[in-house]
C-alpha cells in the first residue's frame, strides 16, 4: 500500500510527467529486491515486482476511464478516440519511465549484476535478431506484433489489467537492447562521441518502439475498459454495445499503429546511428 500511496489517478493524469520517475523508481526498487531475494531468477522477478507495483494505478485508471466512457455516452452518445488521451499518456509516460530505470540499470550496473538482471531479456533479443536475416523479416515483425497484441487485449479483458505485464516486459527488452548497444558503443567512443550514443541508442530502438508499444496501449485501454464494463451490473445493454464500439475502434488504430511500426523498424531504425 505504500508504494500505490505515491500517486493518484487524478494526480496521474494530471501530472504524468511525474510517472516517468515513479516508473524508474518502481524499477530501481524491483531490481533491488529481485537481485537480493531472487538472485537465480532476478531477470523475471524484477519484470514481476515492478508490475506489482504499477497495479495498483493501473487498475484505478481503466475503472475511472470506463467511469468516464459512461458519462461521456450519457451525455454524447458517442465515444471518440481522442477522449482517451489522458489515459494513453499515462501509460506513456509510465513506460517511458521504465524504459529509463531498466536502461540505466543495464549502463550503471556491474557486468554481473547486469547478467543476473537482463538474461532472459538478452536471451529474448538474440532470438529476435535470429530472425533478422530472413527475406520477410517484415511479415515476421508484424505477424509477431500482432500476437502481442492480441495477448495484450486478452489479458486486460480477461484480468482487467493484466496487459500491464506484456508491456512491462517489453520495456525490459527495449532498455536491455538500448544498453547493449549503449555500453558496445562507448567502449569504442571518444572525446564529443559519448554525447551522442546515448541519444542515438535511444533513437534507434524508441522510434519505432514508442509507435508499437503505443498500440499495445490502445489494445490494453479496449480490454481494459471492456472488462470494466461488463463487470459492472449497472451498465445497461445499450451503453454496453457503445463500449464495445469504442473498443473496437481504439483495436483498428492499434493495428494499424502496428504496421506503422514496422515499416520503421525495418527501413529507419537500421541507420539510425550505424
Amino acid at each position: 500500500m505504500v508504494v500505490e500511496s505515491f500517486l493518484n489517478v487524478t494526480n496521474a493524469r494530471n501530472h504524468p510527467r511525474r510517472l516517468i520517475l515513479i516508473g524508474a523508481g518502481y524499477v530501481f526498487l524491483s531490481a533491488f529486491l529481485a537481485l537480493w531475494i531472487f538472485p537465480t531468477k532476478a531477470s523475471f522477478a524484477a519484470v514481476f515486482l515492478t508490475v506489482m507495483a504499477a497495479l495498483p494505478l493501473v487498475v484505478s485508471l481503466l475503472r475511472d476511464e470506463e467511469l468516464r466512457d459512461e458519462k461521456s455516452l450519457r451525455v454524447k452518445h458517442k465515444i471518440f478516440i481522442r477522449e482517451h488521451k489522458d489515459v494513453f499518456l499515462v501509460y506513456l509516460h509510465l513506460f517511458l519511465g521504465l524504459v529509463l530505470g531498466f536502461t540505466l540499470l543495464f549502463i550503471l550496473l556491474p557486468q554481473g549484476f547486469v547478467e543476473a538482471l537482463f538474461e532472459d531479456q538478452v536471451s529474448t533479443i538474440i532470438t529476435i535478431r535470429g530472425y533478422a536475416t530472413a527475406d520477410s523479416v517484415l511479415m515476421l515483425i508484424i505477424a509477431n506484433n500482432l500476437k502481442v497484441l492480441f495477448f495484450c487485449l486478452l489479458f486486460s479483458f480477461l484480468y482487467g489489467s493484466g496487459a500491464i505485464f506484456i508491456l512491462t516486459w517489453n520495456a525490459s527488452v527495449i532498455s536491455a537492447a538500448i544498453g547493449d548497444l549503449t555500453r558496445r558503443s562507448l567502449e569504442a567512443a571518444s572525446g564529443w562521441n559519448y554525447f551522442q550514443i546515448i541519444p542515438l541508442s535511444f533513437g534507434r530502438y524508441l522510434v519505432h518502439g514508442l509507435p508499437e508499444v503505443g498500440a499495445y496501449f490502445l489494445a490494453g485501454i479496449a480490454g481494459g475498459i471492456l472488462s470494466t464494463a461488463l463487470i459492472r451490473n449497472k451498465v445497461s445493454k445499450k451503453y454496453l454495445t457503445k463500449i464495445i464500439i469504442d473498443s473496437a475502434d481504439l483495436i483498428v488504430l492499434a493495428i494499424l499503429l502496428l504496421f506503422v511500426s514496422a515499416l520503421i523498424e525495418v527501413s529507419i531504425s537500421p541507420f539510425i546511428g550505424a
